[in-house]
């Protein structure tokens, strides 16, 4: 009796390992799906996160290489940009210095001044300044006095008495008092002046940039031209009437003659190369008058 309860406490046993196996073998079979489903979800996670990286440092690395293309260009075109202004200055000094150069040779100290003015250092510019402009400077600051000239008196009131040159001659005038003065600028010497025999003129008229002195007799009426600074001789114009203005144009070729004929003003036009009247011009009711 004893033997067989202790073949069913065995039995039992027995049965009940097994079937401790067979639940032990389930979980772990239930558990593997899990974690096969969870790790399967884990890769899929991955994958996508691996390959939004790769896309994101595709994105960082066009940034990383297309900025340095971008600052590059534009530090070139700065710099062509500079180096096209700086050529455009320099070509500008030199022809602002060759003009100044022939201003001082023509004795235009103040425009001379101007052109060397406009290239002195500024802030932030490159100073191109060189020998050129250091001498030229030199040469128009001349402020103390080199040369004294015995010239025609003239008050502050008076304003009829000018100076005038010409090519390398110094003209000093009084218009009021038909009074001539002249030097030659290259020396320092004055200009003898050859008046004419006849000084029975009423009038002068003097166009010292044509280097032509117009002396008026209203008793003959004629008007005669004369050559500065020799008085030189020239052509004898009649007139109509009382001369009372007269201009030459800039290249001696044509002369005008305001004149007075009864109560009329009237403008003769004379051609001085063929030495004949042109035309008649105007029947002014008033007198004219230049400024």
């Amino acid at each position: 009796m004893g033997d067989k309860v202790t073949d069913k406490v065995r039995s039992c046993s027995i049965h009940h390992g097994k079937v401790a196996k067979l639940q032990e073998r389930h979980a772990a079979a239930l558990y593997g799906r899990r974690d096969a489903c969870r790790y399967s979800r884990s890769g899929i996670c991955c994958m996508l996160l691996r390959i939004l990286l790769l896309n994101t440092t595709g994105q960082y690395l066009v940034v990383a290489i297309g900025a340095p293309i971008a600052v590059f260009r534009t530090e070139r075109a700065r710099s062509e940009a500079e180096s096209a202004r700086f050529d455009a200055e320099r070509h500008l000094y030199a022809a602002d210095m060759k003009l100044a150069s022939q201003a001082v040779r023509d004795g235009a100290v103040d425009h001379a001044r101007q052109l060397l003015n406009r290239h002195g250092p500024k802030p932030g510019a490159a100073d191109l300044r060189g020998f050129e402009w250091r001498y030229l400077w030199w040469a128009t600051a001349q402020h103390e006095v080199v040369r004294t000239l015995a010239g025609l008196p003239s008050t502050s009131a008076n304003d009829s008495v000018k100076l005038a040159r010409v090519g390398d001659t110094l003209y000093n005038l009084d218009y009021s008092k038909s009074e001539l003065r002249a030097w030659n600028m290259t020396d320092w010497t004055s200009l003898p002046l050859r008046w004419p025999s006849h000084l029975a003129f009423d009038r002068w008229f003097w166009c010292p940039y044509q280097q032509t002195a117009l002396a008026v007799d209203n008793t003959n009426r004629t008007l005669t031209l004369y050559q500065l600074p020799g008085f030189e001789k020239g052509h004898v114009i009649p007139l109509r009437g009382l001369a009372t203005r007269s201009a030459i144009s800039p290249d001696r070729r044509l002369l005008a003659v305001c004149f007075q004929d009864g109560d009329r003003e009237r403008v003769s036009v004379w051609d001085l190369q063929t030495n004949a009247e042109r035309s008649v011009l105007g029947e002014y009711s008033a007198r004219v008058v230049s400024r």
